[in-house]
């Protein structure tokens, strides 16, 4: 419903970007929200996401678009943009958003950005930074408003009233002199107290936080378990060093989600890696497959009399190895689909790349186990015309599985409106019964 809604409005966007009705534009913006706006531009066209964009009235509101798009659109946008409007961007940002961003960003323009932010903005963003990808201290924001313990709730109330929105989070966190952390308690707890009463006497002394290093998927567990809205972050000093928001643990949780579906379909360890890291993390799979399909031809081989049988002996002892590499080719392109389409990145840009990058794939795997094939064979027969056309069947084969494992997923999520786990078993089943036809039908022709 949702999605449908957003395709409307980007559809709306568009027709309007190309009559030049900016002024109509404007209007839409105005009215809706940003994470609206962040999900409408992700099914337009490069040209009009930029352009559209940079009809947003104010910084505040660009901040906030961008902190809900994808690093590859993030990164798109803001090398487009003047350096000085990046800078105002970031400004607006929260700590974690803005290394975030930064970090997405080429190193080169990255370090221009930084030369124009305030000192003391840098050294936070450059923090946040250098802590692991997968810490606490990397998802963290570092703008947080703690309190001392000895002060009373009235003084605790006026501060709160003067201090920035943007560090005002659903708890307080109160501080020794020392910055250890050293109790909480929600605004609630805070203005049922009499104005008189000092924090140290009302706050729970037993806070559960984590530290800097702590693996964000312990940090997602932690929230989980215990329904909070945030959680403190602290050093090996105990010093607090900023918050966690629940928004960014469910980000944790849907990558750790995403990331647990592509490692059970074989298919790498994320969407977001480019054609090699995909091609590395396959290769063991292929091995497995070449070495599984070599001893199945050998096997076959040994067991066939040729003088007896009037099959094409060449197809049936290579049959296995074929199969073997349908399945897996099949397995992770239908895993990826069903994790790039149950995310809701589902604009037909991305949609064409993915399917670009598992033919890629496909291709040079399949080339790779057709030239084995065409060493063995000649190897082992005589030089006939099996040895050319079969290397063309191994690859068309191998595609037209990439093809039936990306179409499946991409069904089921049109007709039921989400991509369905079982369109995986699917996928795979329907692309073995495809090539064994295949087989079969040009074998006999």
């Amino acid at each position: 419903m949702i999605e449908d809604q957003t395709k409307k409005l980007a559809a709306t966007v568009s027709k309007l970007y190309r009559r030049s009705a900016e002024r109509n534009i404007k209007k839409i913006i105005a009215k809706s929200h940003s994470a609206d706006l962040a999900a409408m531009l992700e099914f337009l066209d490069a040209d009009e996401r930029v352009s559209i964009f940079q009809m947003v009235p104010h910084a505040e509101t660009k901040a906030e678009i961008l902190s809900h798009l994808s690093p590859s659109l993030q990164e798109e946008i803001s090398v487009v943009l003047n350096p000085n409007e990046v800078q105002e961007i970031l400004g607006e940002m929260s700590s974690d958003d803005a290394a975030d961003l930064l970090g997405n960003l080429p190193e080169d323009l990255s370090k221009q950005i930084m030369k124009g932010m305030p000192t003391e903005d840098v050294q936070e963003v450059e923090e946040l930074m250098g802590y692991p990808e997968d810490s606490a201290g990397a998802i963290m924001t570092s703008e947080v408003l703690a309190l001392s313990e000895g002060i009373s709730v009235g003084e605790a109330i006026r501060i709160l009233q003067e201090s920035p929105e943007d560090l005002i989070t659903f708890y307080i966190y109160v501080v020794n002199d020392s910055h250890q952390l050293v109790g909480v308690l929600s605004l609630k707890q805070l203005i049922l107290h009499r104005p008189n009463i000092l924090l140290k006497d009302i706050m729970e002394s037993d806070v559960i936080a984590v530290e800097v290093t702590t693996e964000q998927e312990q940090v997602a567990k932690i929230v989980e378990k215990y329904d909070f809205l945030a959680l403190p972050v602290i050093d090996n000093a105990k010093q607090l060093q900023g918050v966690i928001t629940v928004d960014d643990v469910i980000d944790v949780i849907r990558e750790e989600a995403s990331d647990e579906l592509m490692s059970r379909g074989m298919a790498g360890s994320s969407d977001a890696e480019n054609f090699w890291e995909h091609l590395s993390a396959r290769a063991p799979w292929f091995i497995v497959c070449m070495l599984g399909g070599i001893l199945c031809f050998y096997v076959l081989y040994g067991g066939l009399s040729r003088q007896e049988v009037r099959v094409p002996w060449e197809v049936v002892c290579l049959m296995p190895m074929a199969m073997f590499l349908v399945t897996i080719l099949s397995n992770q392109t239908a895993t990826l689909a069903l994790d790039y389409f149950r995310s809701g990145q589902t604009k037909n840009q991305g949609i064409l790349a993915i399917l670009k990058q598992e033919l890629s794939l496909a291709f040079v795997l399949g080339a790779l186990l057709s030239l084995l094939s065409t060493g063995m064979l000649y190897l082992l027969s005589e030089v006939n015309v099996m040895l050319y056309w079969f290397p063309l069947l191994f690859l068309l084969i191998v595609l037209m599985a990439v093809v039936v494992s990306f179409l499946v997923p991409m069904m089921s999520q049109r007709i039921s409106g989400e991509a369905l786990v079982a369109s995986v078993p699917v996928s795979v089943i329907l692309a073995n019964v495809l090539s064994i036809l295949t087989l079969s039908i040009i074998s006999y022709m």
